[in-house]
């Protein structure tokens, strides 16, 4: 960008080739953009949903590989209580960051 400012600083006529030698890192700088950071945003989204769309009876497994049953999971709460023994009543409560991900139930499993 330099060199444009002293070309019109010495009055010769501008050049378009000079904006070409930008052209590859341009294209580095986009082509970085679309593989790396455009996924990540993709990705925090879809968990974001994932998190605002917890419901109760919902089976979890947390960050540290702890699976759950969700008890309690209010809209505005931070956190989640999860139901961890299946024959007894014990539960736990967990930051709603720390749910990994949302467990499905397969129907040919349960029948």
């Amino acid at each position: 960008m330099a060199e444009i400012g002293l070309l019109l600083a010495q009055g010769e006529a501008f050049n378009p080739a000079v904006l070409l030698q930008y052209a590859p890192w341009l294209a580095i700088g986009l082509l970085a953009y679309f593989m790396l950071m455009r996924p990540h945003q993709r990705e925090r989204a879809e968990m974001k949903s994932m998190l605002d769309g917890l419901k109760k009876n919902q089976r979890v497994v947390t960050i540290g590989g702890i699976y759950g049953t969700v008890v309690t999971a209010e809209k505005d709460s931070e956190d989640v209580t999860l139901k961890v023994d299946e024959n007894g009543n014990a539960r736990i409560r967990v930051l709603r960051s720390a749910i990994s991900r949302v467990i499905k139930e397969d129907k040919q499993n349960t029948a």
